[in-house]
């Protein structure tokens, strides 16, 4: 059986919220192919156009189906400026995720601007803006998964750290 590897590499904080729906051309997978081949790259990038369509929707259970049980959330930032920065497995993604979305009462949009896949690797850059509780929320994100067997197994979220801590210390001045 063809084990499937994505890394991927997405922002802080803003990464844990929606993405727009890519369509259905990025949504159908068959893992029945040999590693490197044009289509396993191009069911990669399916895979990952699936798990960002979950996040935009809230699709927790899209979300927990795409990761792997051993999933490692890697956010390469100093926790001086992203309070969630650091590493965190399935479990505590899903529930940093789900806390995060009731900070836009009005959801968050994504836009992913470019995706490059090679092998078993993702690359996935987007935007997101919306309505929080504590103003105007714009962040850009640089996201790289790896995959196993059609499975996100290590993902690291990459945003603007400055933009981050600027928006965690408006939350914590409200109060939150």
């Amino acid at each position: 059986m063809t084990r499937l590897k994505i890394v991927m590499i997405a922002a802080s904080l803003g990464g844990f919220l929606g993405f727009p729906v890519l369509g259905d051309e990025y949504c159908n997978v068959d893992n029945n192919q040999e590693v490197g081949s044009m289509s396993m790259i191009e069911d990669n990038k399916k895979i990952i156009g699936r798990f960002m369509a979950a996040l935009g929707s809230e699709d927790m259970e899209t979300l927990d189906e795409l990761m792997s049980d051993d999933l490692k959330w890697i956010i390469p930032q100093s926790p001086e400026f992203s309070p969630i920065a650091g590493f965190h497995t399935k479990a505590k993604l899903l529930e940093l995720y789900d806390d995060h979305h009731g900070d836009f009462p009005e959801g968050k949009q994504f836009t992913i601007t470019g995706i490059t896949a090679e092998g078993n690797r993702v690359a996935v850059e987007a935007e997101s803006r919306g309505a929080s509780l504590y103003g105007p929320f714009h962040n850009r994100y640089h996201f790289l998964f790896e995959l196993d067997d059609g499975k996100i197994i290590v993902a690291k979220e990459y945003a603007d750290s400055l933009y981050m801590s600027e928006f965690a210390k408006r939350k914590k001045a409200a109060g939150d």
